[in-house]
């Protein structure tokens, strides 16, 4: 059956259609033929398919609720509980807060509780590039239950900076944003290279389509349209899903990062004017996590990185 579709497609070895095949190639960019590079993406999409939240963030123009899921603004936090702080001892700004409950379920995510990411207004965001999974200058911190006695006036009075509050940042972004969520159907994309170049390996030899010249780079097996079509899977806000990066995937530079297997969270540059949320030159910031750890609602073991062009 595998023969005769092949054949169909004009993706067999078989004479004429291995000439139909190298005209088509002839006047196309990348190493595989339009149908090919079809075929292709088809495989991978089925290999890699899993589900995440797409996040869509709204700059607001009023202060939002102290423990509703948002990008900045005030955090919920118990003021009787020791504050994150950097290594200088300076308390660390808010970058987003997720109310689990309000987020559609999928595997490798809370349910329930709080979880939220603080980083450190220290020019880098509060990332170790020698330790990424160094927390000292940022923080995961997960909250298993709210506690409904805690105020804005209270978590306020712990003269905390925010988003909204500090002048001269250097932070992604000013002022807070309200969320929305949309549980999709996602795919790996080709922005982790190492990751995408092993499934699409096991792609071509799924199609049984003829392996590229030694050497030759993702980019180069693709027309530019298909290429870019994939890394857009990965772009944007996300929950879950697969990380998107501008330089190195960074769980191949060092073994003890390579557990960190699945994007826990993601937040892109977008926007623009007063909108706009901004990593370096455009680039991009997420988090990463053993499935297992997720599985135990321990976030002491997470990869922060972001990188940009």
């Amino acid at each position: 059956m595998k023969g005769f579709i092949q054949r169909l497609l004009g993706l067999g070895n078989h004479g004429a259609s291995m000439e139909d095949e190298q005209a088509e190639a002839g006047k196309q960019e990348g190493f595989f033929t339009q149908k090919q590079q079809q075929l292709l993406v088809a495989q991978i999409q089925k290999q890699t398919q899993r589900q995440a939240v797409r996040i869509l963030a709204t700059k607001s123009l009023s202060p939002l609720a102290l423990t509703t899921s948002k990008f900045g603004g005030l955090p919920y936090w118990k003021p009787w509980d020791p504050y994150p702080t950097d290594g200088s001892g300076k308390p660390c700004v808010l970058l987003a807060q997720f109310d689990c409950q309000q987020v559609p379920a999928f595997e490798g995510f809370p349910q329930t509780g709080l979880l939220q990411f603080f980083v450190s207004d220290d020019g880098d965001y509060g990332l170790d590039f020698d330790n990424q999974l160094s927390q000292e200058n940022w923080r995961v911190v997960y909250h298993p239950e709210v506690d409904a006695s805690v105020t804005d006036s209270m978590v306020a009075e712990l003269g905390i900076p925010t988003t909204c509050t500090v002048e001269e940042s250097s932070l992604p972004f000013t002022g807070e944003f309200q969320l929305d969520f949309e549980l999709v159907d996602t795919w790996l994309g080709p922005c982790s290279r190492d990751d995408f170049q092993q499934e699409l390996q096991k792609a071509i030899m799924a199609t049984g389509l003829p392996l590229p010249p030694e050497g030759t780079s993702i980019y180069d097996m693709f027309s530019e349209e298909v290429y870019n079509q994939m890394a857009d899977w990965n772009e944007g806000h996300w929950l879950g899903g697969y990380p998107c990066f501008t330089q190195e995937d960074p769980r191949f530079s060092r073994s003890e990062y390579a557990a960190c297997t699945n994007l826990l969270f993601q937040m892109d540059s977008c926007g623009g004017d007063d909108s706009q949320i901004l990593w370096g030159d455009t680039g991009v910031g997420n988090f990463l996590v053993a499935p297992e750890d997720v599985q135990q609602l321990d976030f002491s073991r997470v990869l922060y990185n972001w990188d940009c062009l």
